[in-house]
């Protein structure tokens, strides 16, 4: 009779006391395909589902990574959807009105294989938004329908005089950003730092669009130093 053996390769290493120590084939984790979320608005409905492929497969779990948050008024949910209205006064101090989070995915394995990635969302807002050294600012925007002009509140909270411009964007009911509608509007003079006596720390500035507007909603998407 013949004697057969079978050998089978486990993958493993012998310790310095003998025993045998198991090295678990690593585990597929999902990737998240979505790379950016579109602006948000405060103050009108938004709703972006993320999306992810490989892992263990769908349907994936979805969570903010601990220490994370979205911006107030939006949350995600477990199938991965960030919806709601954005707060109309987000926090302005916010670097420049993008928040920064980090997503997870788990898939179906057991234990769950988990992917993560790192986001952020603009929110323009016609309240109050920092430039990115909290130096300026840009606050209470208003649109004159009959004047198709637009009012800005420019503030400097700094040690030196500034000109200050501010970019705006008009958006539609949906959220989205209307095409060739982002323009700037610049304060008419330099703003004195807080610590210098007559000069003005806050300045308005206007804009009279040369089109009429296709909505009421413009917001501030950004603001610096000229």
């Amino acid at each position: 009779m013949k004697r057969v053996i079978l050998t089978i390769f486990l993958a493993t290493a012998l310790t310095g006391c003998g025993d045998i120590t198991w090295f678990p084939t690593p585990k597929a984790v999902p990737s998240i395909s979505t790379s950016s979320l579109p602006d948000a608005p405060t103050g009108i409905a938004y709703s972006q589902t993320l999306a992810a492929t490989g892992g263990g497969g769908a349907p994936y779990s979805w969570a903010l990574a601990t220490g994370s948050s979205l911006p107030p008024g939006l949350t995600l949910s477990s199938t991965g959807t960030i919806s709601g209205t954005p707060a109309t006064e987000p926090d302005p101090t916010v670097s420049a009105g993008t928040y920064s989070f980090t997503v997870t995915a788990s898939d179906t394995q057991t234990p769950p294989g988990v992917g993560q990635k790192s986001l952020s969302i603009l929110v323009p807002t016609t309240g109050r938004m920092y430039d990115t050294s909290h130096t300026v600012y840009a606050d209470n925007l208003t649109y004159d329908t009959a004047a198709n002009q637009i009012t800005i509140e420019f503030g400097n909270v700094g040690t030196i005089a500034h000109t200050v411009q501010a970019t705006v964007a008009n958006y539609d009911a949906n959220g989205a950003e209307i095409a060739g509608s982002r323009t700037t509007i610049t304060s008419s003079q330099q703003l004195q730092p807080p610590a210098t006596s007559g000069g003005a720390t806050t300045l308005s500035g206007t804009l009279t669009l040369t089109t009429p507007s296709a909505t009421n909603d413009w917001h501030i998407r950004s603001v610096n130093v000229l």
